[in-house]
């Protein structure tokens, strides 16, 4: 179990079963899907690998991608497949810097992800240097990010519970703003569990988008269909994402989605209360305590967490000393079993 966050699964089988399914599709949507992409005024690049790697925005062609193919989209035309190894790049990234950004894009996993590292989706780098990395976990469990700060990965739950399908497409988005991070998939927004937040802030000066792989080491890469990756210098919201979503002619996929997370959250906030109230019940709750004063070496154990901001917080040892002060991701993370 993910001992961080309590994954309350729900067999929805009807519902799976059509989400699972092939595209859902309205006519003609790639270009509506298209237009209301590009109405948009923070729109920095958009490439719509409909037979070809060009920057509908005129600036920053893809290359690469030697045996890439092309293959019928989520959104009408075509999608790129990329093999393992094979990654498309983008290398004047400049103009897709910012104090807030959005990733948007369609993906699928075309086969299950081999050896031990976390197949990337989308990432941008500068050798060993990141400002994100996107991946799907090896065991299709999650989606999982990094910024700058490689010690400290962020696991990006499904709103449905759900793990990764093999041959199923995915809406994703990716926001980052004002030290926040968020993530939407199918037009929900996703449980992160982590402390690598934004990475609009820090991260290399230049640096190469790549698609399907990266530069840095320890992460992986697999059979993966990309298709419309668009960036932008502003965090989306998740109505705005829908739209986009409806624009792409998945209305029945959006609704389906919508279903299952809110039998998930009804189930998360039943279980919640029944907790609440067991421990309301507990006479232990209630009963008179024993005072204990801490003294000489003691006090050397005490670690008293009062706040902070961004991924971290101030902690004060026992002798009310400002001990450590654990911000900004200056840390590294270790999971420990309940």
């Amino acid at each position: 179990m993910d001992l961080s966050r309590r994954r309350f699964l729900v067999a929805a089988s009807a519902l799976t079963a059509g989400l699972s399914g092939g595209p859902l599709l309205a006519a003609g949507s790639k270009e509506a899907y298209s237009a209301m992409l590009k109405s948009e005024p923070s729109l920095r690049g958009y490439w719509r690998f409909d037979d070809d790697l060009v920057d509908a925005m005129g600036k920053a062609p893809a290359k690469g991608g030697g045996s890439a193919s092309f293959v019928e989209g989520p959104v009408d035309g075509q999608a790129i497949c990329l093999v393992p190894n094979q990654p498309v790049s983008v290398q004047n990234t400049n103009h897709l810097r910012g104090r807030s950004a959005t990733l948007e894009l369609f993906f699928k996993l075309a086969s299950p992800p081999s050896g031990v590292e976390h197949p990337v989706i989308i990432a941008q780098t500068a050798g060993q240097q990141a400002r994100y990395i996107v991946g799907v976990k090896n065991d299709l469990s999650a989606l999982i990010y990094r910024n700058v700060n490689g010690d400290v990965l962020t696991t990006i739950n499904l709103p449905t519970d759900q793990p990764i399908e093999v041959g199923r497409w995915y809406h994703l988005a990716i926001t980052s703003f004002d030290l926040d991070l968020r993530a939407y998939v199918d037009g929900y927004e996703c449980s992160l569990v982590g402390g690598a937040f934004e990475f609009t802030r820090r991260g290399p000066r230049k640096s190469t988008m790549t698609l399907g792989a990266t530069t840095v080491n320890g992460w992986g890469s697999a059979d993966i269909c990309l298709d419309e990756v668009a960036c932008y210098a502003k965090g989306l919201t998740q109505s705005e994402i829908q739209d986009h979503i409806k624009a792409a002619g998945w209305e029945q996929r959006l609704q389906e989605t919508g279903e299952i997370v809110a039998r998930v959250e009804a189930e998360r906030n039943a279980r919640r209360a029944r907790k609440e109230q067991a421990i309301l019940k507990d006479p232990a709750l209630t009963a008179p305590g024993q005072p204990r004063v801490y003294e000489g070496q003691h006090l050397a154990a005490i670690n008293f967490m009062v706040g902070g901001i961004g991924a971290g917080a101030i902690q004060f040892n026992g002798k009310a000393e400002p001990a450590i002060w654990q911000i900004a991701c200056n840390f590294s993370e270790h999971r420990i079993a309940d």
